[in-house]
């Protein structure tokens, strides 16, 4: 055992040194176990419970303070871990009031009525009265303006004829009726005609009314449209109002207003979208109206000029076609009777034109668009 603490003694001083301590006061260490100690001395130590430390390469002793595997609060030597990724966006989903704009569409609120403020997000600008389904079918009427394009001639038709026996001394009528002359062709040289004498008679002829002229009464709107369904649309005030991010929109519109979409034009509601109720509507309508019937009025009058033979070429006897009576054959002309007649025709005087019938009206709305809004 002495041979032991011996042995242990003489290492001490070689494992001061290892250590960096300083080993003054060693050599006179007792060897009888006691404790080995120096008061001048910098370490002191039990040589049973001393356990010996590992230096670094700069000859120190590591501490937990200069490690990175035991120190405490140890960051990684990049800094911060970066932030989590943002959540992904929320789809625009219709069951939740979200609808996507399609293309050429825009929002609006639109209620079926006029007297209805707009609501609130919808009422900076002025709103939109329109109205859908207009209706003309009374609006038209006949009996107004007609006007003549061209002149009829008095030449077609037959000759009205009436007659009497002259009376030296009483009224000439003309009140009995004689043969109607054809006047076909008119103005050629016809042979339907009296082949009695007409000495002694009093000759009355009607000319024919006019006849192939042309012209036009249109419709008047007198009358008043009606209208399926009047509405009003509002715009929205901004695309933030109207709860739009995009073409996505959740817009809140209070009754009796609906959020609706609509496109200037007359077109059919976009496909694969919720807004599938149709309203075509537009600012107003005009009115068209079928023409009416017209009738043109003349005074027609002319000359029958009657011939001793059948070509009407000899013995001529004038008499007028002007509604009146008059004598016939005046005893100084030789032939009194004839074969054959002409009717020479006058121009028309007083033409004009009259209106009748009835008009129908058609109604086209005016600066038309659409709005489509859900069921």
């Amino acid at each position: 055992m002495r041979a032991l603490r011996l042995a242990v003694a003489g290492l001490l001083p070689a494992v001061l040194v290892a250590c960096g301590l300083e080993v003054t006061g060693l050599q006179d260490a007792p060897l009888d176990g006691g404790t080995v100690s120096n008061a001048d001395a910098s370490v002191g130590f039990s040589v049973d419970s001393a356990v010996p430390l590992s230096k670094d390469a700069n000859g120190s002793i590591p501490t937990p303070e200069s490690g990175t595997d035991e120190a405490e609060g140890a960051t990684d030597d990049a800094g911060s871990p970066p932030p989590p990724p943002p959540p992904p966006p929320v789809p625009c989903d219709a069951s939740a009031g979200c609808y996507v704009l399609p293309t050429g569409w825009s929002i609006v609120a639109f209620a079926p009525n006029q007297t209805a403020a707009c609501p609130t997000g919808f009422a900076v600008a002025a709103p939109n009265d329109l109205v859908e389904s207009p209706n003309a079918s009374s609006a038209c009427t006949c009996g107004g303006a007609c006007t003549v394009g061209s002149a009829p001639t008095c030449i077609n038709g037959e000759l009205l004829v009436s007659y009497d026996v002259n009376n030296p001394v009483g009224p000439n009528t003309c009140g009995t009726p004689g043969t109607t002359q054809s006047n076909d062709p008119p103005g050629g040289c016809d042979t339907d005609i009296y082949n009695g004498s007409f000495s002694g008679l009093d000759l009355k002829f009607t000319a024919p009314g006019p006849s192939d002229g042309q012209c036009a009464s249109p419709g008047q709107a007198t009358g008043t449209v009606t209208y399926g369904a009047q509405d009003r649309a509002c715009q929205p005030d901004s695309t933030q109002a109207a709860g739009c991010t995009g073409d996505a929109c959740s817009p809140n519109v209070a009754a009796p207003y609906a959020a609706c979409i609509a496109h200037g034009a007359n077109v059919a509601c976009p496909a694969g979208t919720p807004f599938t109720v149709p309203h075509t509507v537009g600012s107003g309508a005009t009115v068209a109206c079928t023409g009416c019937d017209c009738a043109i009025t003349a005074d027609c009058s002319g000359t029958v000029e009657f011939f001793s033979d059948t070509a009407c070429s000899k013995g001529e006897l004038d008499v007028g076609a002007d509604g009146g009576c008059q004598p016939g054959a005046p005893a100084s002309l030789t032939a009194t009777t004839f074969g054959s007649y002409k009717y020479v025709a006058n121009a028309p005087t007083n033409v004009a034109c009259t209106s009748s019938g009835t008009s129908t009206g058609t109604a086209t709305l005016t600066h038309q668009q659409t709005i489509c809004c859900l069921p």
